[in-house]
């Protein structure tokens, strides 16, 4: 079983997104809706991959969480997918320089998001 951790400050988006990962394989999925619980979760459970939003209204944004994240020694092999609506090219170049290892614009197509889940979880097997 692959474990996910959904990050989004909008409860509705946390829920699409588990929504459309539930049917797809054999995930576990968590919620949570700003950057520091994130990174807390991740120092203590080993997760396979996260799903960070950027813009967070308080506390650290997705950015400096995913460094954070990435930084931890436990998450060396922990993929990061940003999803997001900060989509000029300079926030892409920022997410990737962060650590993440691909970047969805919203509004997102579920189809494309299955697909990048799968293409980043495949590559840790």
């Amino acid at each position: 079983m692959k474990h996910i951790l959904v990050v989004d400050d909008h409860k509705d988006v946390r829920d699409l997104i588990a929504l459309i990962l539930d049917g797809a394989e054999d995930y576990q999925v968590a919620k949570v809706e700003c950057g520091e619980k994130a990174v807390e979760i991740s120092k203590k459970k080993r997760l396979d991959l996260v799903i960070m939003d950027v813009v967070m209204p308080e506390g650290i944004d997705g950015y400096s969480a995913t460094k954070s994240i990435k930084q931890h020694s436990i998450n060396q092999e922990l993929k990061i997918i940003m999803v997001t609506a900060m989509g000029h090219d300079m926030d892409i170049r920022q997410g990737i320089k962060a650590g993440a290892d691909a970047y969805i614009v919203k509004p997102f197509s579920p189809v494309e998001l299955i697909d990048k889940v799968d293409r980043m979880l495949k590559s840790l097997e």
